[in-house]
């Protein structure tokens, strides 16, 4: 086969995968067939790859995973896609976009390890969620989420589940579907075995979802504790300078007011220098949680 003829069949069967879809769609080819197709002709990215198999996937998870072809972005250039789709108007980490694919930001902080696993997890739920399960499926998971999600005791999810209510309650069932799935250990049984066919493990991606959470968690509680402990003492260090203006103006005249006074002022000293110490261990944790916020997002501090 001369040159020329090589490139017209080459030329073909490009062709051929590119308008396959179409063609199949006419002659009236199952959705299943279509999809084996796809999926026969992809060959995902190591990255995409080693994040399935991070996230625990199952072989059907890896497929629907595939089938979007996920796009992994080093910065939020990608995800311009999904801040139509962001209900919580924050950091976006990634989105599933009906006939477009899953777009994952890159998150590459050790202290936020198993943060893009989740997300991706997230991502494919939903696309399981709109293009992967019938009606009557649908109706019946949306049955199961429900009941599990009224007694859940989880009040960053039910204020999450609450802001999507609000703004868009359409996306309420898919966006259950994929939060009860990565992020709630205990589910029942008929939950358990429909996430079963996506994932091999699913307690371990909770753990991963659960730790990111008590990350944030932590340094949230460690302030707002440390903030308290601001005004308690602030309000001591002010009632002490009254109280020694007040000695100050009535004079000090006998020993033991002289005594008393210079104890108010060593007690101020000592109170102040703890007040300092705790703004600087507030800022600090302040500091830390900017910096994970800013892995998340992957923008430094120059590029803001």
């Amino acid at each position: 086969m001369n040159h020329q003829s090589k490139t017209a069949s080459s030329l073909g069967r490009y062709l051929l995968w590119a308008f396959l879809p179409t063609i199949l769609v006419v002659r009236g080819i199952s959705k299943p067939v279509m999809q084996r197709l796809q999926l026969m002709n992809y060959n995902p990215p190591t990255e995409v790859s080693r994040l399935a198999t991070q996230a625990n996937m199952s072989d059907e998870g890896r497929k629907v995973f595939y089938l979007t072809t996920p796009t992994i972005e080093a910065e939020k250039v990608g995800l311009k896609l999904c801040s139509s789709s962001n209900a919580e108007k924050t950091i976006t980490l990634g989105c599933y976009v009906s006939g477009k694919g899953i777009f994952l930001q890159k998150v590459t902080d050790e202290r936020l390890a198993g943060t893009m696993q989740v997300t991706a997890a997230h991502e494919m739920l939903h696309a399981v969620y709109h293009e992967h399960l019938s009606g009557s499926e649908r109706t019946e998971i949306d049955r199961e989420l429900l009941r599990v999600f009224d007694n859940l005791n989880n009040p960053r999810l039910k204020k999450l589940i609450q802001i999507y209510r609000d703004r868009n309650p359409s996306h309420v069932s898919s966006e259950l579907h994929s939060f009860l799935g990565t992020e709630v250990a205990e589910l029942g049984p008929k939950l358990e075995q429909h996430y079963g066919k996506y994932f091999v493990d699913r307690a371990k991606l909770v753990a991963m979802a659960q730790q990111k959470e008590q990350l944030f968690a932590g340094i949230e509680n460690k302030a707002g504790g440390i903030d308290q402990q601001l005004k308690i003492l602030k309000t001591h260090i002010n009632n002490r300078e009254k109280t020694l203006r007040e000695m100050t103006m009535a004079g000090l005249v006998t020993e033991d007011q002289k005594r008393l006074y210079n104890a108010h002022v060593q007690a101020l000293h000592e109170e102040t220098a703890y007040y300092n110490q705790l703004v600087g261990t507030y800022n600090g944790l302040s500091s830390e949680g900017s910096s994970l916020n800013d892995s998340l997002q992957n923008v430094s501090k120059t590029e803001k």
